[in-house]
């Protein structure tokens, strides 16, 4: 099978540079499922796109709902920086909630060339006009959840599991697996670009003796 729809990170760059829009910064969102290496491959990608500035999804959302501050991430952060090109939201209190429920500090979003948004939610379809591109962030289910558990702790478990839960009818819901412009293998770092064939949208998904062509979906 031809793999030349693998690229490196710096493809990945030179492609993102090369988006022809007027107005600055150019937005770039890294979705996927918790725990897949979206934040990892998010500073990977900030430090070859030069003038990038990184913001968390986890700022707007809760262990409870993806939806909570959706409103809040379109008036804050969205709409400012596609008219004025800069922002400031109120994040989540993390540190002081366990949960996320409630709202702590301010943060600025400078002027920059290129803001990356990283986290559940990110390229949704209600934020996705905003978006020049959009990666899906992909790795097994229980690989996701024991790099939650290292970093949180076991006592997370649960919460982690109800977690994995409402993000798969998420996603489900979203489809926003099928707007992605490049999928990035979570376990191997690979990135992969989507390609056309006969209409329909294809991967290269790499099993563990081939290349195989599975639906992007």
């Amino acid at each position: 099978m031809n793999t030349k729809n693998i690229i490196s990170i710096d493809d990945l760059r030179d492609s993102i540079e090369k988006i022809n829009i007027v107005s600055k910064p150019k937005m770039i969102a890294i979705d996927g499922p918790s725990g897949s290496g979206k934040s990892y491959f998010a500073n990977q990608l900030s430090k070859v796109l030069k003038g990038s500035h990184i913001v968390s999804m986890d700022d707007f959302n809760s262990w409870d709902s993806f939806d909570v501050g959706l409103s809040r991430a379109k008036t804050q952060l969205f709409e400012p920086l596609s008219k004025v090109g800069v922002a400031r939201y109120q994040a989540r209190d993390w540190e002081g909630d366990t949960f996320g429920e409630s709202l702590g500090e301010w943060k600025d979003v400078p002027v920059c060339n290129f803001v990356i948004f990283e986290g559940i939610g990110s390229s949704r379809v209600e934020l996705s006009t905003y978006l020049c591109v959009s990666i899906w962030v992909e790795a097994p289910k229980k690989l996701c959840i024991q790099r939650g558990l290292d970093r949180d702790g076991a006592d997370m478990l649960e919460l982690w599991e109800s977690c994995k839960l409402m993000e798969k009818e998420f996603f489900r819901r979203d489809q926003t697996k099928s707007r992605a412009n490049y999928f990035v293998d979570g376990v191997t770092g690979e990135i992969i670009t989507k390609m056309e064939l006969k209409g329909n949208p294809l991967l290269l998904i790499r099993n563990s003796l081939n290349w195989i062509c599975l639906p992007f979906k």
